[in-house]
């Protein structure tokens, strides 16, 4: 793709490449004298067209990513042979080498993005060793390696043929969600609004998912296998962000937006479910780093179901920080509430409603938790609590799952898409919707208010109708129609997402709405500009598209020695009543 440049009064593009450790490498390119940074630019534009820098390349998988594979069966809750460790900051290397030698433990991975990492024990021994360790003054963090599952089984009319047979995004039942109402008013940002979907890898060469496939945003976390199961992960994909409107296949919710397909489920374990806490932790603050704007995690664990995932195991803690620290960047997360048919809490979809003594702070809108509904009240095999946020279909009211994409190869009942059950399905609905909505210039807290007042209310039976919030399906089934007519608004807003990330690896997303809408012959632009902390303001030489529904977006990339601090941009339109508005996102010291 060719790359745009800047005049010379202004920094070269420049993509800095990322490997997956602790610690980012080097530039691709020399940075210029002037003005003493260098950046990268990812645009909304007309086209939906990335353009990168010259000789750019996508961040590597290192090789402990796929060495060390681990061990476990299929009644197993925890890896046999790895627990994860982290020292605490004051503790010298050579004691940290003295413990580990006295334990049996080796290197094992990285966990991408902590400090904490994943330790090689004999076979079957680690819970010895964890044990051992749990008192041990050295660590503040130490565990066995948990097992996480999966959480499922195999009027704008988008013009997608198959379309009509995903009767949960129509409005006719009570099981539907109202998506193309939804759809009237707006469609989110072309590869500005990105869903992270932490799962099976995403089939890149499914016809639904090719045009929105790009390399920088596949990466793999799991252990073992040379590719994910990507049955799973492909459905989840294309119900969030399937290429919609395009007369091939299926809609997906977050219509244009892009998928994020980080995979933690290698196809060693694809008949299982099972894969690595330690992946899921990376997958997590990968997504965090690299611009997502929505990160959905349909998968899970159960303290009543393995002690490993509660409160006596400390790694579980390590998957709250770095959901924590997505959250405070501005993302939404999404997750699925679990397909056990108890009442009993789930993470990551509990985080935050359970266990506040343990994983502060309390704060409900952390994780969007989703349950399945069913005829108009929750499906009786999801799971259910007072965690749960909403509920959106687990499968169709005729006893059909959801329809979705599938790789091709994938026995279905049509080639390249078939029809699964779970709160897996359900999750990436609203995952869908949470785009649309960040897309309108919204903050996560803002998305989470708009999606419960637009939320459709159901009893908790047939005979009990509990109006309000309730444990089976939280506020209510999700109604994309009313919950984006409520967000539409026609005065200037915008959110940055993230807002807050270090030098290099992140993408700042700006997206601002409220605009003049553009409409045939009659393009609408705005101008993007910049400050630096006491810098000076600059501004993108070429103009950005509005689209028809008042929406404009860009990304940003800050080089390897841009100022640390909190940024300024804004967005003007350049003509008619000069509309602006604007925002701020905070460039964080780089971690050692």
């Amino acid at each position: 793709m060719k790359a745009r440049t800047l005049p010379a009064w202004a920094a070269a593009l420049l993509l800095l490449p990322v490997v997956l450790g602790s610690t980012p490498s080097s530039s691709y390119a020399t940075p210029p004298a002037t003005p003493g940074y260098t950046f990268s630019i990812r645009e909304a534009d007309a086209e939906g067209t990335t353009h990168y820098a010259p000789d750019y390349q996508p961040p590597l998988l290192g090789p402990e990513y796929t060495s060390n594979p681990p061990t476990y069966g299929p009644d197993d809750t925890y890896v046999q042979d790895e627990v994860i460790i982290r020292f605490r900051p004051d503790v010298p290397p050579t004691q940290q080498d003295a413990l580990m030698q006295a334990h049996g433990m080796r290197f094992g991975r990285r966990i991408y993005g902590e400090k904490a990492f994943v330790a090689k024990v004999p076979n079957h021994s680690a819970m010895v060793v964890a044990n051992a360790l749990r008192n041990n003054p050295m660590l503040d963090v130490v565990g066995v390696n948990p097992l996480v599952k999966l959480s499922g089984t195999l009027d704008y009319t988008p013009n997608d043929p198959l379309a009509p047979q995903q009767e949960h995004l129509g409005t006719s039942t009570l099981q539907q969600i109202n998506a193309r109402r939804g759809w009237d008013f707006g469609h989110g940002l072309n590869k500005v609004s990105l869903i992270a979907i932490v799962d099976e890898e995403i089939d890149q060469t499914h016809p639904d998912i090719e045009a929105k496939y790009s390399p920088e945003n596949w990466q793999r976390f799991y252990t073992g296998g040379e590719i994910g199961g990507r049955g799973h992960g492909t459905h989840v994909g294309g119900l969030a962000a399937a290429s919609t409107d395009n007369s091939i296949g299926i809609a997906g919710t977050g219509f244009s937006a892009w998928p994020m397909s980080l995979s933690i489920f290698p196809e060693t374990t694809n008949a299982l479910g099972n894969t690595q806490l330690a992946a899921a932790v990376s997958a997590v603050n990968w997504a965090s780093d690299h611009g997502a704007s929505v990160i959905n995690m349909s998968f899970g664990c159960a303290p009543s179901l393995s002690s490993e995932c509660g409160t006596r195991n400390s790694v579980i803690r390590l998957l709250k920080e770095a959901i924590d620290r997505a959250y405070d960047r501005g993302i939404t997360l999404v997750a699925a509430a679990g397909n056990y048919v108890y009442d009993v809490p789930f993470f990551p979809a509990s985080f935050g409603q359970v266990y506040t003594t343990t994983f502060p702070p309390y704060d409900p809108k952390l994780v969007i938790a989703v349950s399945g509904t069913k005829s108009g009240r929750r499906h009786p095999n999801s799971n259910y609590g007072d965690w749960v946020d909403f509920g959106a279909p687990f499968g169709q009211d005729d006893g059909q799952g959801i329809l979705s994409a599938v790789p091709i190869t994938y026995s279905g009942t049509i080639t390249g898409y078939d029809r699964m059950f779970g709160t897996s399905a359900a999750a990436p609905q609203v995952a869908g919707l949470a785009s649309l909505l960040t897309s309108l210039g919204y903050t996560n807290s803002q998305v989470y208010d708009f999606i419960k007042n637009g939320a459709t209310d159901l009893p908790c039976n047939p005979l009990v109708p509990c109006p309000g919030f309730d444990k089976h399906t939280g506020w209510g089934r999700i109604n994309m129609g009313l919950s984006m007519e409520l967000a539409h608004r026609t005065t200037p807003g915008m959110t940055v997402v993230p807002n807050k990330g270090f030098r290099t690896v992140q993408w700042f997303n700006f997206q601002g709405s409220g605009f003049e809408p553009s409409i045939q012959g009659n393009p609408r632009e705005v101008q993007v500009c910049w400050t630096p902390p006491g810098g000076l303001l600059s501004c993108y030489p070429e103009n950005q598209l509005v689209d028809g529904y008042g929406v404009a977006g860009f990304g940003l990339q800050v080089g390897s020695t841009a100022p640390y601090g909190t940024w300024t941009v804004s967005m003007c339109e350049v003509s008619g009543d000069h509309r602006c508005t604007s925002g701020s996102f905070t460039v964080l010291i780089d971690p050692n």
